[in-house]
């Protein structure tokens, strides 16, 4: 049992491994592979989530706010993400075997009272028998009895040993399925959010969504056919509960990497908002991202309006809430305001730069106070 764990261990590792080409350094992983193997404070919210009896906004929140630190430090590259479907597919078929064989095979733990272990001594007269039980389902219930395993205490330690690696394998495979979703949100609003991809300071309108935007919808859509074929509704709900709450938290988290932008600009962003709420609702339940849409359309108003909306807040105390449509943290405010005079800020005179930097600084001041 030990040698089939190993080989699909590196079945897996063989999956989730970045080819010759894509990767920099020998035998690197695939950004999810790597999140859901490495100890750290990501691994650990995803385990309390999976264990979680309900749904807890609070573990939810870290794990994006986790995830996004440690992206922005470390930018995700396109060799980070899973591009073959059919790799996706073996994840999937990788947890529920795995998962299926170490409750078959926990099934067939018996302690025996003799001294000596069956398992050792006895193996090449009982093993015969007792094995050949479970390709018999008429024999399996005769009088013969369960199919079991005898075993000492001693190698009743090693038997369960080798379980746990069993179930330690699937649940790598499910927190994998869980962060490349994520991995894949967050790589393709980096590139829909650059500038130098997709600038937000426009000239003309723009009528249609950003094609980093559009793929991104079918990728998500593909991965959850896939789920749906080949796990249970608790993985399922696993993997797709808090999308959205990434989404809104990338585009206002992240509100300074679209600088420079225009009214035109914002509108080209919440056409894009638009287009992944449309998508995101066949896939997570009551999804909404009307906390990034009330984003931009706050920078749509002006400066000034951001200010008065910063001071209500401070003056009522109210504490930003990343689950609440039109509550902004006092940075975030900050961001947008900065965002309002990026134009000006970009412009080639240095005179109309100067006098924005200034009316910049007292917004600023204005809003400190």
């Amino acid at each position: 049992m030990m040698r089939y764990y190993d080989r699909c261990f590196s079945w897996f590792k063989s999956l989730v491994t970045q080819t010759q080409d894509e990767a920099s350094d020998d035998a690197k992983l695939r950004a999810s592979a790597r999140l859901a193997i490495d100890p750290g404070d990501i691994r650990e919210t995803m385990q309390q989530i999976w264990e979680a009896e309900q749904d807890d906004k609070d573990l939810a929140q870290k794990e994006i706010s986790l995830l996004i630190d440690q992206t922005n430090k470390t930018r995700l590259l396109m060799s980070d993400i899973i591009q073959d479907h059919d790799t996706l597919s073996a994840l999937c078929l990788l947890y529920t075997s795995m998962k299926w064989l170490a409750g078959k095979i926990s099934g067939l733990r018996h302690i025996t009272t003799h001294e000596t272990d069956s398992s050792r001594q006895n193996i090449s007269r009982q093993s015969g028998r007792r094995w050949t039980l479970m390709n018999d389902p008429n024999r399996a219930t005769s009088s013969q009895g369960p199919v079991q395993l005898p075993l000492t205490q001693d190698t009743a330690q090693a038997f369960d040993s080798i379980v746990s690696s069993f179930e330690e394998l699937a649940g790598t495979a499910l927190l994998t399925l869980h962060m490349e979703v994520r991995c894949r949100i967050v790589h393709s609003l980096r590139i829909a959010m650059s500038p130098d991809v997709a600038p937000y300071l426009l000239d003309q309108d723009v009528t249609a969504p950003d094609p980093q935007i559009l793929s991104l919808n079918s990728e998500l859509v593909v991965f959850d056919e896939i789920i749906e074929r080949y796990l249970r509704d608790t993985e399922i709900k696993f993997i797709r509960t808090g999308l959205g709450l990434l989404i809104n938290s990338y585009l206002v988290g992240n509100a300074k990497m679209v600088s420079p932008m225009n009214a035109k600009g914002s509108a080209r962003m919440q056409l894009n908002i638009l287009v992944l709420q449309q998508n995101l609702k066949n896939i997570e339940d009551a999804v909404d991202l009307a906390r990034s849409s009330n984003y931009y359309t706050l920078f749509d108003r002006g400066a000034d309006e951001v200010v008065e909306r910063a001071k209500e807040a401070k003056s009522a105390g109210i504490r930003a809430d990343p689950y609440s449509a039109s509550i902004f943290s006092f940075e975030e405010l900050r961001a947008l305001i900065e965002l309002c005079f990026s134009e000006q800020l970009a412009h080639p005179e240095r005179g109309m730069a100067s006098m924005a930097k200034r009316k910049l600084d007292e917004k600023l001041q204005e809003l400190n106070g």
